[in-house]
């Protein structure tokens, strides 16, 4: 048998530095399926000599597919896995801890005792943020969900196709269902409800009966029945349509829609919705505004750059919003990703109160780097300051630290303004290096990753998309000439459909 002590001190070193929020960020994912691998080497040599209560923990063993070392990233980049493996960590980890405890094994009950002790293991909700991320993915991206049952991630959109080595089971369409619900979705609930049924039946009734499932179909199809009697379509943000479930139309949610641009106060149920095509790669700005955009080369604001001038693709015009190519090296993203890993946390946000917060409004986990004398942090400084023209320093207050940001399963920020006087706030609320420093005169975000699908940067008033591509940058100025907040500059990050979305 192998040293137990030996596996517990490589979980150690790998989840040294790992929050407990696994869903907001595909790096944390990776150390949650290396530790999934330990503790199935532990299982492994627990069950040789064991002869009963074997069916639960042989299946834990069983229906994995093993991932190696170098394809763990690419692994968690699926939805559908990074789901399943939440699950495996979760409600069958408990099944098989609790057959465990049944056999009051001396050598491997305190084990998981000590792993959890030193690796904080997903909770179930880690397991509730999962299931968030799928219905979110399904929402906006009007992904086909029987094939995203079987396992294929395809979209509606400009985005290929996604295959998965796992499928979901009844039970995991019957917990979906649930989540649909519960956010008012009720169009989708009843779809995920139907098709719990289906699969249950596929699965001889094996993971849940079809009567549990039939509850919650019936429930859902009342209450879909109810809503549009009660409340009025434009007010609600439920996702159903104003006519009985029987004669439901799926076009309907694209009945007489028209996007809206340049106003102070666009309704948020048009803005859901705009937020959402724009993500899925739906062109909505008129073409007039596009005509006059172009790819040019720019000398920026240092004799330098006229020997060598940077790519800029500009993306709109009012407000000023551009991408530039090339403009980060693959070294220097590295080196930002290898010093920001050990202190990535779960990403937060201003709240109303002018307080930070940690919601589901913003999914994903970041670091704050804030260490100047690093060298990379030196050039970046540097060359941002060229391009922009404007001063770029922490330690003398004139710019933030760089941040950065790692995207999880379905990993999202709702549309918002970086300018602090949205939301209602104003000077008065402002405190420490906001009050010392000032608003945030505008933005420059490098993409560190390529994104296979999804993850893209949408401007919902302006009607303009910026797609991440490694080694660019974005840059919009957040404020206007006269000091105020430019509203047309609300954006949000799409969520990530697949691949790992790293940004600075």
């Amino acid at each position: 048998m192998k040293s137990l002590i030996s596996v517990l001190g490589v979980l150690l070193m790998v989840s040294i530095s790992t929050s407990n929020e696994y869903f907001s960020s595909t790096s944390s994912l990776v150390t949650l399926l290396q530790t999934e691998r330990y503790i199935l080497e532990l299982l492994k040599d627990y069950v040789e000599g064991v002869d009963q209560h074997l069916d639960v923990i042989k299946k834990f063993i069983n229906d994995r597919i093993l991932v190696g070392e170098k394809n763990m990233e690419e692994y968690v980049s699926n939805p559908i896995h990074a789901y399943n493996l939440m699950k495996r960590m979760t409600v069958d980890l408990q099944a098989v801890e609790a057959s465990t405890q049944v056999m009051a094994s001396p050598e491997y009950v305190p084990s998981m005792h000590h792993i959890r002790s030193i690796s904080p293991l997903p909770t179930d909700g880690d397991l509730q943020g999962a299931a968030d991320a799928l219905v979110r993915l399904l929402d906006t991206y009007k992904l086909n969900m029987s094939a995203m049952i079987r396992g294929i991630i395809r979209s509606s959109g400009r985005f290929p196709s996604f295959e998965a080595h796992e499928q979901l089971t009844a039970r995991d369409c019957l917990f979906l269902g649930k989540h649909s619900f519960n956010q008012g979705l009720y169009d989708y609930a009843i779809d995920w409800f139907e098709a719990a049924l289906t699969k249950a039946n596929e699965e001889g009734n094996r993971t849940v009966s079809p009567e549990e499932i039939q509850l919650f179909l019936s429930i859902a199809i009342s209450i879909h029945n109810e809503v549009p009697l009660e409340i009025d379509d434009k007010e609600t943000t439920w996702k159903t349509v104003p006519v009985p479930f029987s004669d439901r139309n799926y076009m309907s949610y694209e009945r007489n829609f028209k996007p809206v641009f340049f106003v102070d106060n666009l309704d948020p149920v048009i803005e859901k919705e705009q937020f959402n095509r724009l993500c899925r790669g739906e062109h909505l700005r008129p073409l007039e505004w596009d005509k006059d955009l172009k790819c040019r080369y720019f000398n920026g604001h240092h004799p330098y750059l006229l020997i060598q001038p940077i790519k800029l693709e500009e993306k709109s015009h009012k407000p000023y919003i551009v991408q530039l190519h090339d403009v980060i090296s693959d070294q220097e993203i590295q080196r930002l990703k290898n010093i920001s890993q050990v202190t990535l946390h779960r990403s937060s946000h201003y709240g109303i109160s002018g307080e930070f917060e940690a919601s589901l409004m913003r999914t994903s986990a970041s670091s704050w780097l804030t260490k100047e004398n690093d060298p990379v942090i030196v050039k970046l400084d540097h060359r941002v300051a060229m391009i922009t023209g404007l001063a770029t320093k922490y330690s003398n207050e004139e710019a933030e630290a760089y941040q950065v940001a790692n995207y999880g399963i379905g990993g999202h920020y709702v549309p918002h303004q970086d300018h602090l006087q949205s939301a209602g706030m104003n000077a008065s609320m402002f405190q420490g290096f906001e009050y010392r420093a000032g608003d945030r005169i505008a933005t420059w975000m490098f993409y560190l990753s390529d994104v296979e699908a999804g993850g893209a940067t949408a401007f919902t008033y302006a009607g303009t998309v910026v797609w991440p591509k490694k080694g660019s940058a974005a840059f919009w100025w957040n404020l206007k000439r006269n000091g105020e907040g430019d509203e047309m500059t609300r954006h949000g990050a799409c969520p990530v459909l697949h691949g790992s979305k790293w940004a600075h």
